[in-house]
């Protein structure tokens, strides 16, 4: 729910789906509609039990698992294999002059 605070995920989603471009800006809206309503209701859930610096500590903890989701989002790339290896480039490529 929360990927929108670390990359671009309005840019991500559609590249990810480019045959559902409406869709997945559709997910991408759901999802931070969602963050707006559980961030509150998380607070409002922990507040009696943990008080507010476990509320924080919770908020941290969701920040760094978002973190690390985020490595397992792989966007097609021009050049690349899905693996993130660099494809080789061909002569009549390397050789060929570029805009300025």
């Amino acid at each position: 729910m929360g990927f929108t605070a670390f990359v671009p995920m309005g840019a991500i989603f559609p590249a990810i789906a480019p045959e559902h471009r409406g869709a997945a800006i559709s997910a991408h809206n759901l999802a931070s509609g969602l963050t707006t309503f559980f961030g509150p209701a998380i607070a409002t859930a922990l507040l009696p039990f943990v008080g507010f610096g476990g509320v924080c500590w919770a908020y941290a903890l969701l920040y760094l698992l978002g973190s690390l989701i985020t490595v397992f989002i792989r966007p097609p790339q021009p050049g690349f294999t899905p693996e993130g290896r660099r494809l080789p480039v061909s002569r009549e490529a390397a050789s060929a002059p570029t805009a300025a």
